[in-house]
């Protein structure tokens, strides 16, 4: 009597690879196989379980984070320019959201972050401030390294920079806002800038350099629509 088979990882990937057989004439013919639904169960489930870790340290409010399932079912202008936005994260774009507070641009920023997510790629959320008082703290004696840090920035697939309008105009946060943003335009990752300001009064605040990658591979947002907050609690 032979012993049971134990059943590993490594003899159900085995057993959902193709067979080879040989035919008469001594060619090799493959039969395709399909995985085993365990197998394909597995998959999915551990997935899951990963794209449920990248998307709690990612950095995105709770408040957010809470209303991106509930919003999927949203009406208006702002699901309206939601669902032309997601195709567009394809092809890795800067993507800026503008207007006034409450008409939801942090939640659309978030959403399309959860989207990022949800194709298996790392997401960040960070508030420009935030983002500068890092890059600052390597200018300390026991601080990080800028160099491995702004690499860490560009490595996560999608990055949502809120409050983008919170700046002071200085050469040190004009050179390390253009900087990350050529190095994840070059690595093709997908950046998201939320601010108040108008058209106009971004474009003069970022410089040109921003603009030009944003029109080349991008869209800007007017979030002009009504208030978003007060039925739907987005900011």
């Amino acid at each position: 009597m032979q012993p049971p088979k134990i059943q590993t990882e490594a003899t159900r990937l085995c057993e959902s690879f193709p067979k080879i057989f040989t035919s008469s004439d001594g060619g090799r013919v493959e039969i395709a196989k399909s995985p085993r639904p365990q197998l394909l169960a597995e998959r999915e489930a551990r997935r899951k379980v990963d794209k449920n870790g990248r998307w709690r340290n990612s950095g995105v409010p709770q408040l957010h984070a809470e209303k991106v399932k509930d919003l999927h079912s949203a009406t208006g202008c702002w699901m309206q320019e939601y669902r032309k936005l997601v195709p567009m994260l394809e092809r890795a774009p800067m993507i800026v959201l503008l207007g006034k507070r409450g008409t939801g641009k942090t939640q659309m920023a978030v959403n399309l972050l959860y989207e990022i997510c949800d194709q298996d790629q790392t997401v960040h959320y960070t508030r420009l401030t935030d983002l500068y008082r890092r890059v600052r703290s390597c200018f300390r004696e026991d601080g990080p390294d800028e160099y491995q840090l702004t690499n860490e920035i560009c490595r996560f697939g999608g990055l949502v920079i809120d409050e983008a309008h919170e700046r002071k105009e200085s050469d040190f946060e004009n050179l390390t806002l253009t900087n990350l943003i050529d190095k994840r335009y070059g690595e093709k990752r997908t950046t998201i800038l939320v601010s108040n300001l108008t058209k106009d009064a971004f474009a003069e605040a970022v410089g040109r350099s921003v603009v030009a990658r944003i029109l080349e591979n991008g869209k800007v947002v007017e979030c002009d629509w009504p208030n978003f907050r007060g039925t739907n609690g987005a900011r």
